[in-house]
């Protein structure tokens, strides 16, 4: 980076936009400003009132390739606990930079952003073109990237990095999500005559003990190697409203991480999910389910000797990690779009957490490492 101090001043100046879970044309608006200024075309693709994704091509040569370059920018809330420095202050102290966003993934977007506005200006030789992605709504299920697929933004891709947080290690491969909520209906009635109303916690109670026992127990068979087994989780039950009332309505919500064996069958497994609906239904009188399955991320494998993920891992200075990474990416998303690698590989340490924080030595490594890959991915040979 010519000037370290600008850069830093950039992520600064992010980290102080507001963007949690809106609001995200703000970054947006100001990422354009420093495209514009450089030279570089962009654009602003609209998900919704103050939810602008931005999109950024800067090509050389007549090559086919396409490098995706791709980072969120909304950040999750910022919790209960007290924050020992601002959440939303962008300070730095002791040659760290703190504020929700500064790890999970600011500090990943800007790196991508610098290193294209590096290239840009020094006339770096490459043969191809550099797709940077900035999206909306990726904590709360992936929404604008998932838009920007459908609107074919990554159609030309031929391969891609995701900058979320990894210490700069490269990641190919991380499991999917399947969210599925269960309703349950049954009649509401005084407690004082409980036999006039139908139970809808009771009815739960007896789906989920069988669930248990014939769809969750099963999941560890679903193994694939690096990624390791499919999880299940049961992770929300809400029923009733008052305590002398039968409950009407209960909801439950199981969370799936999936790998490709599983995803594969995803339509198999949540037909698991009515089947039993239908055996419960036959032997309790009144029971009633609707099942949804509310999300629906695609687990990401891309071949560990993929030479685009060597290239990653050679930029990074770091190998490429053996194990899957732990959460889901816009990459899930974006794999609708068509085969191509995809990388995940970030200068922050983590996500969600109280005082986030990243070193600016590691920020400022990121901006050297995706130099690096669009050298190396995108060379004149």
């Amino acid at each position: 980076m010519e000037n370290e101090k600008d850069a830093v001043q950039w992520l600064q100046d992010v980290i102080r936009i507001e963007s949690v879970n809106e609001n995200e044309t703000q970054v947006a608006l100001y990422i354009k400003n420093l495209l514009d200024e450089a030279g570089i075309e962009n654009e602003l693709v609209e998900y919704a009132p103050g939810r602008d994704n931005l999109i950024a091509t800067l090509k050389k040569g007549n090559r086919n390739k396409v490098l995706g370059l791709s980072g969120h920018m909304d950040v999750v809330p910022i919790g209960d606990k007290t924050w020992t420095h601002a959440p939303f202050g962008g300070e730095e102290v002791d040659g760290k930079i703190y504020g929700r966003g500064s790890s999970d993934m600011k500090s990943g977007l800007m790196p991508m952003v610098a290193a294209l506005i590096n290239v840009k200006k020094n006339d770096v030789p490459f043969n191809g073109t550099i797709k940077l992605i900035a999206t909306v709504a990726e904590e709360v299920g992936l929404k604008g990237s998932e838009e920007l697929t459908k609107q074919g933004y990554a159609d030309d891709l031929t391969a891609l990095a995701i900058s979320e947080p990894t210490v700069n290690v490269p990641f190919a491969y991380y499991k999917g999500v399947l969210r599925i909520r269960l309703t349950t209906t049954g009649k509401a009635a005084d407690s004082a005559h409980p036999e006039n109303g139908v139970n809808a916690v009771e009815h739960m109670r007896y789906y989920l003990k069988r669930y248990r026992k014939e769809i969750a127990s099963a999941i560890p068979e679903y193994d694939d190697g690096q990624l390791g087994t499919a999880t299940i989780s049961l992770n929300v039950v809400n029923g009733g409203t008052e305590i002398n009332q039968v409950p009407e309505q209960c909801i439950a919500e199981i969370e799936v991480r999936t790998v490709p064996s599983l995803h594969n069958k995803k339509e198999e497994f949540l037909a698991e999910f009515r089947t039993l609906a239908d055996s419960v239904a036959r032997e309790v009188e009144n029971f009633k389910m609707d099942i949804e399955c509310f999300v629906d991320n695609a687990p990401v494998n891309t071949n560990y000797r993929d030479p685009f993920v060597w290239q990653a891992a050679q930029a990074a200075r770091r190998p490429v990690s053996p194990i899957a990474l732990p959460g889901c990416t816009d990459g899930s998303s974006f794999t609708q779009a068509g085969d191509f690698p995809i990388v995940i590989m970030g200068c922050g340490w983590g996500a969600h957490y109280t005082d986030e924080y990243v070193p600016v030595s590691s920020y400022l490594s990121g901006i050297t490492i995706y130099e690096r890959l669009i050298r190396s991915y995108l060379s004149e040979d």
